[in-house]
């Protein structure tokens, strides 16, 4: 089954980047879902499953539409697709590794192919991480299909938009991620599922990749360094709200961080809100992380749906 054909870029989404969603209370997740259908434009919902659902998941079977990965995931989309008659853009981010996740770093030499299309490097690392990223794209397949299907029975499938991010914040280069991307899509293939692309750009070299949006994150001057149809997040800023308590070093004032997003989509660019609430602990492994409840937390959950609802209504 085909997930989705797109022939057309996804500018001008506002949305949330919930790295963590897999492990927020039902209620929290019920409050994003609810902001993100009440809102009647374009929205963008981006995610890191597995990291947050523990490692063990990845060597697994496809499941499906109902697979636990995506537990939060799907329940979010559903309510935001059914009750939101604008588009919805599921992104899915397939592998992170950062200081305390316990992850390895991404490996972008087990992918790069020679003239024949065969893989070049083939020791044994190289190998049990093709078979890592092979195990998470078919999972991820198999989800997007049971949700393009779900979508398709409801007769709103047209609204359904579809983005895959190979390694979350990369530092590839153009032609590393481009062999990457290659084969995920191949593996995708398998299962007749098709997604956009679209690159996480962050060190090394930060070029564009042929024929691909991509996106950055950090402090608002980003925005200036990225063109119509890319993508900006806030990630590793937080964005500074009343008394929100933050954990990051850096920080942006909610008001600038809107009026920045705002001048953003008016020029064909999407923004995506970002808490360090929705990541939960840092240097602890994410499914370590224990249950975020960012929107319902007892000192600070209401200002934190304030000013997320806020943000999606600047526009």
């Amino acid at each position: 089954m085909v997930v989705a054909a797109f022939e057309s870029c996804t500018a001008h989404n506002v949305g949330v980047q919930a790295i963590g969603l897999e492990l927020f209370s039902p209620q929290d997740t019920d409050i994003l879902a609810g902001q993100l259908a009440s809102v009647r434009r374009p929205m963008e919902l981006a995610v890191l499953p597995f990291e947050f659902r523990g490692a063990s998941f990845a060597g697994t079977q496809p499941i499906g539409f109902n697979d636990p990965v995506f537990t939060n995931s799907k329940r979010v989309s559903t309510y935001a697709l059914e009750n939101n008659p604008s588009s919805f853009t599921l992104s899915i981010h397939l592998y992170f590794a950062h200081g305390g996740d316990g992850r390895p770093m991404f490996r972008y030499s087990a992918f790069q192919r020679n003239s024949t299309g065969g893989f070049i490097n083939n020791a044994a690392q190289d190998i049990s991480f093709r078979e890592e990223i092979r195990a998470r794209a078919l999972r991820t397949a198999e989800f997007l299909n049971g949700l393009w299907a779900w979508a398709n029975g409801k007769g709103i499938v047209s609204r359904l938009r579809l983005v895959t991010i190979p390694e979350l914040e990369d530092s590839a280069t153009p032609s590393q991620w481009i062999d990457c991307q290659r084969f995920i899509r191949e593996v995708y293939a398998t299962r007749g599922a098709i997604t956009l692309f679209r690159r996480s750009v962050h060190g090394g070299d930060r070029s564009r990749p042929a024929g691909f949006y991509y996106e950055k994150h950090g402090q608002t001057s980003v925005i200036a360094n990225i063109a119509a149809g890319d993508t900006y997040s806030n990630d590793g800023a937080d964005i500074a709200y009343s008394d929100l308590p933050t954990t990051t070093s850096t920080t942006i004032k909610h008001s600038t961080f809107c009026s920045a997003s705002a001048a953003a989509v008016r020029n064909g660019k999407s923004t995506l809100y970002w808490r360090n609430s929705f990541n939960g602990k840092r240097n602890v492994q994410p499914h370590l992380r224990g249950v975020l409840t960012p929107f319902t937390h007892t000192q600070y959950g209401a200002k934190e749906q304030t000013a997320l609802w806020i943000y999606l209504n600047t526009f």
